[in-house]
């Protein structure tokens, strides 16, 4: 439905599954799919990127208003962690569903947005202080320059995920940054591991 445009049915569709299903079963069966196989499509361009913005706008509004919730009842985070995605990086979907995944794992996630020169997010972390950084990169351009200016944030863990890290993991680690490879689930899995419940900053 939502590759057609026929947003009243995918609503009501959407609507049907949320009353049927946990918010865990929403993201996860649901959701995270949806944005994986409509991103896949538009990679191999078996859709137009209408149809792709269809789906991912569509998504996109019901995973904020899911956001702000588990936020409202996030009431005593244990950690905090600043998210984005780097520059000429405009693919949002991985880094919203990590978002509220770490929300509801009880994190604070300072949301810095996509297309973000690393120079900012190493400024809202001095500023900030937070526990960790994690960084989209979807498309693997740059991967060099981008890996070496993320090197150079200092003082905290710099966690990269996303597609465009998966053959470049290696080189991430030899950068001193902690890749974190797989779907936003897998990833956001790989970064609470590091912080076992009752420490701060590994």
């Amino acid at each position: 439905r939502m590759l057609s445009g026929d947003f009243p049915g995918a609503t009501a569709l959407f609507e049907r599954l949320e009353l049927a299903l946990s918010t865990d079963d929403l993201v996860g069966r649901v959701i995270a799919p949806a944005l994986t196989e409509t991103g896949e499509r538009w990679f191999r361009r078996k859709c137009s990127v209408y149809q792709e913005r269809c789906v991912s706008v569509f998504l996109r509004s019901k995973l904020v208003v899911l956001i702000e919730t588990a936020r409202r009842a996030n009431v005593s985070p244990t950690h905090t962690i600043v998210l984005g995605a780097v520059q000429g990086e405009r693919h949002e979907g991985g880094m919203l569903l990590a978002n509220l995944l770490l929300e509801r794992a009880g994190w604070r996630v300072l949301n810095l947005g996509v297309d973000l020169p690393v120079v900012e997010f190493a400024r809202a972390v001095e500023k900030i202080k937070p526990d960790a950084l994690a960084v989209s990169l979807v498309l693997s351009r740059n991967i060099n320059k981008r890996f070496l200016e993320l090197s150079t944030v200092s003082g905290l863990p710099v966690f990269v995920g996303g597609r465009g890290i998966l053959n470049h993991q290696g080189l991430a680690r030899r950068f001193g940054l902690r890749p974190v490879a797989g779907p936003a689930a897998s990833a956001v899995r790989q970064i609470l591991a590091e912080f076992p419940r009752g420490t701060t900053r590994p």
